[in-house]
């Protein structure tokens, strides 16, 4: 049986792409390079992709397909030719923008799903449609979490979610600090007000795996950044600031259209927001403004209240948010009376 013929005719895809055409377009380049559309050898296989990536295949990738999936050696299919040979081929350009090696679905799918608003969780099924389409020998071990797959299938929605302007300050960002893919994910729901509960449960974690991530992330901001930041609430500030997340999603976060409340606080209450985004207790608040600690948990509490908020956390980021809508957003919309 030819390859193509493996396909189910009503295979699950992204958008109106017939799959048939995916994986067409897969042999094609498949034809492209190899001068030919017959399985090749795993031998050959590796020729292949040294040859046009400079990499040496690692024979543990090769048996994990080659004995996972029952395939005879000498009878590599195209398809997963290609799919080994695009994963090298991306390997490289992953590294350079974000500093990441190749990384699974299960990475790929949190690092797209926080660059939603709102949040998503389905990008995992997504990718795995999508891959599987073009590498349909490769359907029965997607969900194996350890499998590495090309990167280009994460750059197709990451480019359609975040402008090209937007892209250099996260990559920089991410490089620089070198933050994993499931620590910006889990920064991103930092930033978006989550608990670390609420964050452990959307990304299926353990709660104190979570804390642990977030402290890595402080240690990482601090030690390249130069800065002084010791919980939650200031590394999302820190990412906000420093454009880790387009402005575009910021825009969109529900602590964006909490702004225009700030024109709602009194004069002496907006000091006292100023200090709260500053990270400031509520003895802290009291020392600059030269009042009492229970005055100053007192204004809080009002702030709280004014800006429909839980918690001082989402206070902070509302400041975060307003302060990067003035510099770079759309400062006409807000100008608070004061």
């Amino acid at each position: 049986m030819h390859i193509s013929e493996r396909l189910p005719p009503h295979q699950s895809t992204i958008g109106e792409t017939d799959p048939r055409d995916m994986f067409a377009e897969t042999l094609q380049r498949y034809g492209d390079i190899i001068g030919h559309s017959e399985p090749v050898a795993d031998t050959e296989m590796t020729r292949i992709i040294h040859r046009h990536t400079g990499k040496k295949l690692f024979q543990g990738r090769v048996n994990l397909f080659v004995n996972g999936l029952g395939i005879d050696r000498t009878r590599i299919p195209p398809d997963l030719v290609m799919f080994n040979l695009d994963w090298a081929t991306d390997e490289a350009e992953l590294t350079s923008r974000f500093g990441w090696m190749d990384f699974s679905l299960t990475a790929a799918a949190r690092v797209l799903g926080v660059l939603e608003e709102p949040v998503s969780q389905g990008w995992s099924q997504k990718l795995e449609n999508r891959i599987g389409s073009s590498y349909p020998t490769l359907r029965p071990v997607l969900q194996y979490p350890k499998l590495r797959f090309p990167a280009r299938y994460f750059f197709e929605r990451y480019t359609a979610l975040v402008t090209t302007a937007e892209q250099f300050p996260i990559e920089e960002g991410i490089r620089t600090y070198g933050i994993s893919p499931t620590q910006y994910a889990i920064v991103g729901l930092t930033a978006r007000g989550r608990t670390n509960q609420e964050t452990s449960k959307y990304l299926n974690m353990n709660y104190q795996t979570v804390k642990n991530h977030i402290s890595e992330v402080l240690i990482k901001l601090n030690h390249q950044g130069a800065n002084d930041l010791y919980d939650r609430t200031q590394v999302a500030i820190v990412a906000i600031r420093e454009g880790l997340f387009p402005p575009s999603l910021i825009k969109r976060l529900p602590e964006s259209s909490k702004t225009h409340r700030l024109s709602l606080l009194s004069d002496r209450e907006y000091e006292v927001f100023e200090c709260l985004v500053q990270g400031m207790a509520n003895k802290e608040i009291g020392t600059v403004l030269t009042i009492s600690a229970q005055t100053a948990k007192n204004h809080v509490t009002s702030i709280l209240q004014k800006l429909r908020c839980r918690s001082r956390h989402e206070v902070m980021l509302i400041g975060a948010v307003d302060a990067l809508r003035r510099s770079t957003l759309e400062p006409e919309l807000f100008t608070p009376s004061h």
